[in-house]
């Protein structure tokens, strides 16, 4: 890896560097739009706003809190978190406060960042702070030669948080699993079955471990991230529900309508009345 032109040590004091261009640069689908460390008290750092990045954050003291409606990611000491674009979020900190460094990625490719890391929205642990990476891609975030290479940096990244979890989980049979759900969540097709297909083993392996590592059968896992796409989409997108209902993975609108009701307890148009007039 190239030396920084000029020198950024993150560990040192909170640094935050971020992209001087407000949109990525035009001829790359890829950018690292900002890199940086944050020490925060208890409460709210950032209030509910909308990404148009991906995030990975590593938390190396405290507790950083991601709020996603009613959903709470929460990564402590040792734990990594990181978050789709396009997603309704609040940032705070934990009751201890937090010490974290982050990455923010943006551009068109991002939209697939974390498909192709093998990664998801999610805490996970990591075993050490990349903190050279992030020094040389602070160092060089509006260096236009170094553009592509903090890009590719970037993404390197994200597929090492994937590596160093998958290390260092507790099953990996049930984190192969959860990775093509996460991964397939979309497509009709995608249910238990396809699971035990793909990894080719029998429902009596894997479903019982898969129950005692996640708390959940395989169904209720691929219901669970079905229904937060829902609402992101339903609180966010100017779409149809038929298109969202595709998106989903459940091309009958009638069939997500009844699916999502039973979820929520109100019908996806009602959330999404609902969620417009806030």
């Amino acid at each position: 890896m190239n030396n920084p032109s000029t020198p950024v040590d993150l560990a040192e004091a909170p640094e935050i560097c971020t992209r001087t261009l407000r949109f990525p640069p035009p001829e790359h689908d890829l950018s690292v739009m900002e890199v940086g460390r944050v020490m925060a008290p208890e409460g709210v750092i950032y209030p509910e706003t909308r990404t148009t990045f991906c995030t990975v954050v590593w938390c190396v003291c405290g507790e950083l809190i991601f709020e996603l409606g009613g959903e709470s990611l929460r990564a402590k000491s040792g734990e990594s978190l990181v978050l789709d674009r396009d997603t309704q979020v609040i940032t705070q900190a934990g009751a201890s406060g937090c010490d974290v460094y982050y990455l923010l990625m943006d551009g068109p490719q991002s939209n697939q960042l974390l498909e192709t890391s093998g990664i998801w929205t999610g805490v996970f642990p990591f075993a050490s702070l990349p903190i050279q990476w992030l020094n040389w891609t602070a160092a060089n975030i509006n260096q236009p030669q170094f553009y592509a290479s903090v890009a590719s940096s970037g993404q390197s990244l994200y597929t090492a948080v994937q590596a160093e979890a998958r290390a260092t989980v507790h099953d990996p049979l049930v984190w192969d699993a959860i990775c093509y759900l996460q991964q397939h969540w979309n497509h009709p097709a995608t249910n238990g079955e396809r699971v035990l297909r793909h990894l080719n083993v029998s429902r009596s392996k894997l479903s019982p471990r898969f129950k005692a590592e996640t708390g959940v059968t395989l169904k209720d896992y691929l219901y669970a991230i079905r229904y937060r796409h829902a609402i992101q989409m339903l609180e966010q997108a100017p779409i149809s529900i038929a298109d969202i209902a595709k998106q989903c993975g459940i091309p009958d609108p009638a069939h997500f309508t009844y699916w999502f009701r039973k979820q929520s307890g109100k019908s996806p148009s009602a959330f999404k009345r609902k969620a417009t007039a806030r």
